[in-house]
């Protein structure tokens, strides 16, 4: 083949993702789903731990009560995040 021709074929190749990859480590499913464990846990283990402030604002923003005390036998949800329970579920 001549260059011309195989510019055109490497031309497709590279718009399908599959010729020219020097940093074919960023298409590595495993780092995508260690990448998307990390984030998981992280805001999980965030949203634990400042729950007291979020539910307050998420009822005034909306107008409601979540766990209303006439209701329910509990009036707050409560939170412990414990590390052995992160490493597990992780």
């Amino acid at each position: 083949m001549t260059v011309t021709e195989k510019h055109a074929d490497i031309a497709i190749l590279r718009t399908l993702g599959q010729a020219g990859e020097r940093d074919g480590d960023l298409h590595d499913p495993g780092r995508a789903g260690r990448t998307a464990r990390v984030a998981r846990v992280t805001g999980g283990l965030l949203l634990a731990t400042h729950l007291e402030t979020i539910v307050p604002v998420v009822e005034r923003a909306f107008g409601i009560h979540f766990l209303d005390p006439s209701i329910y036998f509990i009036s707050e949800l409560p939170s412990d995040p414990r590390a052995s329970d992160i490493v597990r579920s992780a």
